[in-house]
């Protein structure tokens, strides 16, 4: 289950299909059991859904109350999450990452210090042995 939660969170378009199919289950589940309208139905899951609850339409048996606490609780838990993680994850930026431009340069720069490098121990070497000769017997 938590993996199929990770999944849906971090998939925006998952997320939105999550969305439209919990509404429409709620609805063809408030037309069964309270018996609305599929327009009235529609209309109580959005605004249950959104917790905004206007109060012009409410269940009026048991399991339509229940079923109705339930669809809020698992919106407040698991569906408004979901959306909050894409926003944050569209919004959220890495000041670490590197641009294709910048990695381009870095490159270059490694490349010119390993040839400074590279002639730096030439000059080295050759100082080495010019001054540091063994003695000949």
């Amino acid at each position: 289950m938590k993996k199929l939660y990770i999944a849906v969170a971090n998939n925006f378009w998952l997320c939105v299909f999550t969305y439209a199919a919990t509404i429409m289950i709620a609805s063809a589940t408030f037309m069964i059991v309270e018996g609305f309208e599929f327009n009235r139905a529609v209309w109580f899951s959005f605004i249950t859904s959104l917790t905004i609850g206007y109060g012009d339409i409410s269940p009026a048996t048991t399991l339509g109350r229940v079923f109705t606490i339930l669809f809020s609780i698992q919106w407040i838990l698991f569906i408004i999450p979901c959306f909050l993680v894409n926003m944050i994850n569209i919004v959220k930026r890495d000041d670490d990452k590197f641009s294709h431009e910048e990695q381009e340069q870095l490159k270059k720069d490694i490349d010119t210090l390993r040839a400074q490098n590279t002639a730096q121990l030439m000059i080295l070497r050759e100082l080495q042995d010019r001054y540091l000769q063994k003695p000949r017997s």
